[in-house]
């Protein structure tokens, strides 16, 4: 064995080029696996963390006017251990003249639901002043102890910083329901204690939030039958945006994580076969002169085992020890989420994945040299264990084989004699073209979200929030002066269903909503229109009835499913105000969409419009949250690129090395250098034309399925690829496929044909 070990070293040296591919295959499997399970388990365990500190609420009741009746009633439930009421409502902050919205709450109770106190005072309802997110604070660099301005209902209060908080309610605060992304300067939560809260609302203003603890099945009936017109909403952890998202978030890398670690174990497969099998044919008189001296099958056997053993653990550990800095890497783009001590972490599967690409590596490695280990000395002392071309089904239409030039009828009967060759081939460019569009089709559909849902879905300018109790009146002259469109949305839950905390969408006429269906049709009065990811959660198709109740309404409502429409957000229901008021439902919109007619300062200026928002600072949130998922998408496109190499540079290696003999015989028959590149070039274009046309649609499919893993209850994810980036991934994958054979081609000149064709009958 002492032996082998030293040709095993030898050999690794002098072909080092070609087990450097096994070697980077093995270590981007683990590195790419290990990487993200270092992101997603270190987030999961986070939020987890996050949670559990703050013994988070398991529901959540919003209403009108809520008594300490309705909290007697609710905590006598059954299951229920404990809950709190508190006020929210919405204010907008002035920071050194820069307009924000805050959304603040009063204190719930001591036992469960309680910010993290990054600085300053700890929450108290005896304090006068206001804690304030973290993130919303550093953007505009108040610190504990500075002043601001809120406003509500036209009044306005100078108040004081009195801390900085994090809340595990707020994981993933968008500020709105029509938002894909945080958006830290323009929008903020906090906590206002009763003594602010009374001098800025005159006291006015009572508990419309109920904080629940316990068991919580049957409890949205219980709160509807209880409250009646006064229900507003109910939600739970998993149908709290804020909280589902930063959940969904380590889910979705997992499976990211999981499908490219699939993916990569396949190629590593596909590398570490080809390369060994390069080898054993290289060596076919070392293992004749092996088995002459008398080494078992077993140990010959083995001895190529050990190649994948040797290159895949070195790969493997070079994957785990590298696999931290890309954690810490993909880790900063999740800045998104409001969520302390975000960390990396790691559990036991990515020592499982590990020996998994070793055990792979080894088994591909003895696989490829059984045949070898079981041939007799006398057969590979021939110097070529390859069987020979035979004819094939074509030249049987003697009149079509006999039109077709040499070199093509010599590269057809050469592949269609070796499927499984041809078959690597058509793999390794198919897999290529697979990473390249799934990596730059992420790309594609992140940007398509932006473009689409501020631009194309939606076209206004600015959204002018406008002050629930002005009179008809005041609305109609609003309306006329800047030619508007109203847009009224109000939460509501299925009542067969068991769907809760999604958005119905009413507008009226106007040119700033531009869904269309499935059919490509705009949205008429023909009934209502469900979006794609609220049909996937509640089975809905065209056709169907849906019965509904709003928030603030005790009637039920049913529609017809008329169409399907494909926002990113809201998840929910979209019909025109006509649908809705003949249903019998109460079309009193709270926004306007305004277009190019805008004017910030005269819209702020108006007493009627309590906030303005901006469509390009929506869009520029959106751009925020999708940045952070850019350093994932750049990533798999690198390794795209990478895998292109590796793959079909290994592929073209072990096509030369197996038309070695073939190549020397050409030569002796008097074909020239020229004539063999345009011969393997014949035969390298249909592979890669074939892997090609397989590729795209796998391309395709696979896009599909990775971008779906992005998209969750209340953000939808949609598939895209630009034509120009699958002309570049074809470019790339071609490119690299016959630049390969071009590099090959040059060890044409180099053919020994007396030692290729020696000991050949």
């Amino acid at each position: 064995m002492k032996f082998l070990n030293r040709k095993l070293g030898r050999d690794l040296r002098r072909n080092w080029t070609q087990f450097f591919s096994v070697f980077l295959m093995a270590t981007l499997s683990v590195l790419v696996y290990v990487g993200l399970e270092g992101v997603w388990y270190g987030m999961q365990t986070s939020v987890d963390d996050f949670i559990d500190e703050s013994r988070l609420a398991d529901a959540w009741i919003h209403g009108s006017y809520l008594t300490d009746d309705d909290l007697e009633y609710v905590i006598d439930l059954e299951d229920v251990g404990n809950a709190v009421l508190r006020t929210h409502l919405q204010v907008t902050g002035d920071v050194a003249g820069f307009q924000t919205h805050l959304q603040l709450e009063t204190p719930g109770s001591e036992a469960f639901s309680r910010p993290r106190i990054v600085d300053g005072a700890e929450i108290s309802n005896e304090l006068d002043g206001i804690w304030i997110n973290l993130e919303h604070a550093e953007v505009h660099g108040l610190n504990v102890g500075d002043h601001m301005e809120i406003e509500f209902g036209g009044r306005v209060q100078e108040v004081e910083v009195l801390g900085l908080i994090q809340s595990a309610a707020h994981m993933y605060f968008t500020g709105s329901a029509t938002s894909v992304g945080p958006n830290t300067e323009l929008h903020g939560y906090g906590v206002i204690p009763q003594v602010t809260l009374d001098e800025l609302t005159g006291g006015m203003l009572l508990p419309n939030v109920m904080d629940i603890q316990g068991e919580v099945d049957g409890l949205r009936d219980a709160a509807i039958d209880r409250l009646g017109d006064r229900f507003v909403g109910y939600f739970e952890q998993e149908t709290n945006f804020a909280i589902v998202s930063a959940m969904h978030q380590p889910g979705m890398l997992r499976d990211i994580s999981f499908m490219f670690a699939f993916i990569f174990l396949s190629l590593a497969i596909l590398t570490m076969y080809t390369t060994i099998k390069r080898l054993v044919d290289a060596q076919a008189k070392d293992i004749a002169t092996l088995k002459a001296l008398g080494y078992s099958n077993r140990s010959i056997g083995w001895h190529f085992a050990s190649y994948g053993l040797s290159v895949g653990g070195l790969g493997a550990v070079i994957g785990i020890i590298l696999a931290p800095p890309l954690s810490i890497f993909v880790l900063q783009t999740q800045d998104s989420f409001y969520i302390p001590d975000l960390t990396i972490g790691y559990n036991w599967t990515s020592f499982v994945v590990a020996l998994l690409v070793v055990a792979i590596c080894t088994l591909s490695a003895f696989g490829a040299s059984r045949k070898a280990s079981r041939g007799l000395p006398a057969h590979f002392l021939r110097g070529n264990t390859l069987k020979s071309g035979k004819p094939i089904f074509l030249e049987r239409a003697s009149g079509f084989w006999s039109r077709i030039s040499f070199g093509i009828r010599w590269s057809m009967r050469d592949g269609l004699s070796h499927p499984v060759r041809l078959l690597m081939g058509v793999v390794g460019v198919s897999g290529s073209m697979v990473l390249l569009m799934t990596g730059f089709g992420m790309a594609d559909s992140l940007d398509g979200l932006i473009v689409n849902s501020y631009g194309v879905d939606m076209t206004y300018t600015a959204r002018l929030h406008v002050d629930p109790v002005s009179t008809i009146v005041d609305r109609d002259n609003l309306q006329e002066e800047w030619e508007g469109q109203w847009l009224q949305t109000l939460q509501f839950n299925t009542v067969d269903l068991d769907i809760a905390g999604s958005v119905l969408t009413v507008f009226d006429d106007g040119p700033y909503v531009n869904l269309l269906t499935s059919a490509g049709e705009p949205m008429t009065s023909d009934g209502v229109y469900v979006t794609e990811g609220f049909a996937r959660m509640s089975d809905l198709e065209i056709g169907d009835l849906v019965t509904i109740r709003v928030s603030l309404d005790t009637d039920l409502y049913t529609f017809e499913v008329t169409g399907i429409v494909y926002p990113a957000a809201p998840q929910g229901l979209f019909m025109t105000a006509e649908t809705w008021e003949d249903a019998g439902g109460v079309f009193w919109p709270q926004d306007l969409l305004v277009g190019e007619r805008f004017d910030q300062e005269t819209a702020e200026g108006d007493p009627l419009v309590q906030s303005v928002t901006l469509m390009d600072d929506a869009r520029a949130a959106a751009r925020l949250f999708v940045d952070g998922m850019d350093g994932v998408v750049m990533l798999i496109i690198v390794i795209g690129i990478m895998l292109v190499v590796v793959i079909l540079y290994n592929l073209g290696a072990l096509n030369f090395t197996e038309r070695t003999r073939d190549y020397a015989t050409l030569r002796v028959l008097g074909f020239h250098v020229s004539e063999l590149r345009r011969i393997a070039m014949i035969e390298n274009v249909v592979t890669t034309l074939i892997g090609w046309a397989i590729g795209i649609p796998i391309g395709y499919w696979f896009l599909d399925r990775y971008v779906d893993t992005f998209s969750s209850d209340f953000l939808v994810f949609y598939p895209d690829l630009y034509n120009i980036n699958l002309v570049w991934a074809t470019v790339i994958a071609m490119g690299f496929s016959l630049t390969t054979t071009l590099l090959l081609g040059r060890r044409l000149k180099k053919v020994d044909m007396a030692e290729a064709i020696k000991g050949v009958e």
